[in-house]
């Protein structure tokens, strides 16, 4: 009974966490619900959101048009967006006047394209990260054993003051390329399935198996190059610059169908550049650069371009580790069966005697 009450109380504790820090609690309070389960918070959320019930997107814009008489006009247009064109969602002077559960709806579609169109086998996309997924405080994630995607909203927040200028500034681009990034570890665990360890492979291969993952907290490094080890990992980096190439892609694909948007394309830049270039602090009293988010950076920087040679030779070490510990255990168990043996033999001898 006390073990019972005990995880209610846990389940109420994180409920109460959902509701004050994640947009999608948030929501759920504000229309009165509480949350105890985060799957049915989930269900919950889209029916707040009337997520189901959009079948159909009025993607209103502007722009200024010169009249015959020299004078600038105002004129506005509307653009119908659907599942089949819901790229046309993420150009800037529409997403800037679309409803959250406009945005996120749009958002979805994207989800359901790539989902199919990859047959990755995903079963839904979840706003609220469970308790015990190890990434409560994650932008997103990708739970390969429930086969479900979650997707932070808190972008969306009107007091989110996080992160660089250009993710608040270009949510369109943040949110499209967390959710492709995630969507990248989805297909890198398909690509993975058919996998077996005898099997010759290339070291971005091997950075998908369990070899390499959190290989670096074992090891006694540095924040700057542990921080860097995972940032720029061969299937992180992967996921990342999907990310980074889904987002330049329905750039283009918006400015061929409305034209050049100025505004977007600075944030893109800011955002582009926050994501691979960014100035290293070095910390004179530790005499050790501090962590780093950018890719190139940390590549260029913090490793000189010895990090696939440092990977390899810490999944080397790993290997070694692994085959000892496995021949350890090994030995032991034959050694115990050895005693057992020789034990039952010389009791079978006093019995003959």
């Amino acid at each position: 009974m006390a073990k019972k009450e005990e995880y209610f109380n846990e389940q109420e504790k994180f409920g109460n966490f959902l509701a004050k820090e994640k947009y999608a609690g948030k929501v759920l309070k504000q229309h009165g619900y509480e949350i105890f389960d985060v799957h049915q918070a989930n269900e919950d959320f889209r029916k707040v959101m009337k997520l189901d019930e959009i079948t159909e997107i009025a993607g209103v814009y502007v722009t200024k048009e010169k009249q015959k008489n020299g004078k600038t006009k105002t004129v506005e247009h509307i653009e119908p967006i659907t599942k089949a064109n819901f790229w046309n969602a993420f150009y800037l002077p529409i997403w800037k006047n679309l409803q959250d559960n406009e945005k996120i709806k749009a958002l979805e579609w994207f989800f359901e394209t790539e989902n199919e169109n990859r047959n990755l086998g995903i079963n839904h996309i979840s706003y609220f990260p469970e308790k015990n997924s190890g990434h409560v405080d994650a932008a997103g994630y990708f739970y390969d054993e429930k086969k479900y995607l979650y997707l932070d909203l808190g972008l969306l927040d009107p007091n989110f003051d996080k992160g660089y200028k250009s993710w608040k500034d270009g949510t369109n681009f943040s949110l499209v390329s967390i959710l492709a990034h995630e969507l990248m570890h989805a297909r890198q665990r398909k690509y993975m399935e058919g996998f077996k360890p005898d099997m010759s492979a290339d070291l971005y291969t091997l950075s998908l198996t369990p070899i390499f993952e959190n290989y670096a907290y074992a090891y006694k490094f540095n924040p700057a190059i542990r921080h860097g080890i995972y940032r720029a990992s061969l299937h992180e980096k992967a996921a990342e610059l999907q990310g980074l190439k889904t987002i330049k892609k329905f750039l283009d694909l918006n400015e061929k169908k409305f034209g050049v948007d100025q505004n977007s394309r600075n944030i893109f830049e800011r955002y582009k550049k926050s994501m691979l270039f960014i100035k290293p602090v070095y910390d004179k009293e530790k005499k050790e650069y501090k962590p780093n988010y950018g890719i190139y950076t940390n590549e260029k920087v913090i490793f000189k371009g010895q990090r696939d040679n440092l990977t390899k030779l810490i999944m080397l070490n790993n290997i070694y580790k692994y085959e000892l510990f496995y021949h350890s255990k090994l030995y032991k168990m034959c050694s115990e069966e050895l005693n057992k043996l020789s034990q039952k033999n010389e009791l079978q001898e006093d019995m003959l005697i």
